[in-house]
């Protein structure tokens, strides 16, 4: 009898221990019932669900707008890389010797000869200022 009398006490100890929890959780419940009941009443968790709902609709636009600055970077993308792509035609033909641009650019010989008739044409100007009957013939009958 005697150990049917510990199983007891150890039986009855562990049930008031689990009535306690139990009691505590209870309390911890209607604590947190009252607390929802007066946000209720207050308007709070309204005003949480309006605020929530806002939000979620301007993360959506905000996600809207991103994917469209999004697609217009990728057109512009692709039209910088067309420009380039030209600009580099361009410029390889320029530098390569084939072309008016790019013997201009890659003949010394050239060159020199281009500044050599602007000095002749500027002498040439020169003289036709300073002697005029030389160049220009009138007769009037």
């Amino acid at each position: 009898m005697n150990t049917q009398s510990k199983n007891l006490d150890r039986i009855s100890s562990t049930v008031q221990t689990g009535l306690a929890s139990v009691n505590d959780a209870a309390a911890k419940l209607n604590a947190f019932s009252a607390r929802v009941d007066s946000a209720t009443d207050r308007g709070e968790l309204q005003t949480i669900v309006t605020n929530s709902q806002t939000a979620a609709r301007e993360l959506a636009e905000a996600t809207r707008n991103l994917r469209e600055l999004t697609d217009r970077l990728d057109k512009a993308e692709g039209n910088l890389a067309r420009v380039v792509s030209r600009a580099d035609s361009v410029l390889a033909k320029a530098n390569g010797r084939t072309g008016t641009l790019g013997l201009m650019i890659n003949d010394p010989a050239l060159y020199l000869q281009s500044d050599s008739l602007v000095r002749e044409l500027r002498a040439l100007l020169a003289d036709v200022k300073k002697n005029p009957k030389r160049y220009i013939n009138l007769r009037v009958f």
